[in-house]
């Protein structure tokens, strides 16, 4: 949520004329500001595109400065559909833990693509997905 918002930008209209660094804004003023920079600013994140979730660790000490990672908005204007999708994230996390015990391993190599790689040769011929059947023109399963 903090590199791929679902919002790249908001905008609000200011109430009341103000100043922030040096300019002035008038009563009026549409502003429009943007959670994906913000989101990947270094002077913020330190390293804003390498996935650290000691960052949101209270233990690390590691905070953010107020409204510097706001993904679901905020104010009056906050989405409506934040609480669901925070137990969302929760109960899919629980989902996955009762199923899969997650381990760590040293980073393997990535192996470049060959050119006699070919997807379908990937599935195993018992595999339900896997077209045994003559396929038309576009190469689309017939049977």
């Amino acid at each position: 949520m903090r590199i791929y918002p679902s919002a790249w930008t908001q905008g609000r209209q200011a109430i009341a004329e103000f100043d922030l660094d040096g300019y002035h804004f008038p009563a009026g003023t549409i502003l429009m500001f943007s959670q994906w920079a913000l989101h990947r600013l270094p002077a913020i994140w330190g390293d804003p595109e390498v996935f650290r979730p000691e960052r949101w660790d209270p233990a690390t000490g590691q905070k953010a400065p107020h409204w510097a990672y706001f993904p679901f908005g905020g104010g009056q204007r906050i989405c409506i559909g934040m609480p669901l999708a925070q137990l969302e994230a929760q109960l899919v996390t629980a989902t996955v833990l009762q199923r899969y015990n997650p381990t760590t391993r040293a980073r393997l190599p990535s192996r470049p693509p060959t050119a006699d790689y070919a997807p379908s040769k990937a599935r195993p011929p018992h595999d339900p997905g896997t077209c045994s059947d003559a396929r038309n023109e576009a190469g689309i399963c017939q049977g």
